[in-house]
């Protein structure tokens, strides 16, 4: 089965340049898709699931966002992560941004989820 398909909140499509960092070292990377809780990013390193790393992000001119996120999967240099540690104000700012990015998108019928067969 895809992971994608095993979502528990939607995400929304974006398209930011960040930073992620890990023992102090950082690496640039692409941020693809945004939900309440987690972050879809592109990068060229390859970190292994269960790796925490901090991201920083854009959310709008001059508006940083920066938090602790855990790599859930790894495809074809596709992270799948999860917000790990964030202060509260922040967060709160990040889910504004989320609904701003949900309110952008066209009307779409709701969809259900597909399962594969092996």
């Amino acid at each position: 089965m895809n992971t994608r398909e095993l979502r528990r909140e939607p995400r929304f499509p974006v398209s930011r340049r960040g930073e992620l960092c890990s023992d102090g070292v950082c690496f640039p990377c692409l941020i693809q898709d945004v939900s309440d809780h987690g972050v879809g990013i592109i990068c060229a390193r390859d970190p292994v699931a269960g790796q925490k790393l901090e991201l920083k992000f854009e959310l709008h001119p001059n508006l940083y966002y920066q938090c602790g996120i855990e790599i859930r999967h790894v495809e074809n240099g596709f992270l799948g992560s999860a917000i790990t540690m964030v202060e509260q104000d922040a967060h709160r700012l990040y889910r504004e941004f989320v609904r701003q990015q949900a309110r952008a998108l066209p009307e779409q019928p709701a969809q259900t989820r597909k399962m594969r067969s092996h």
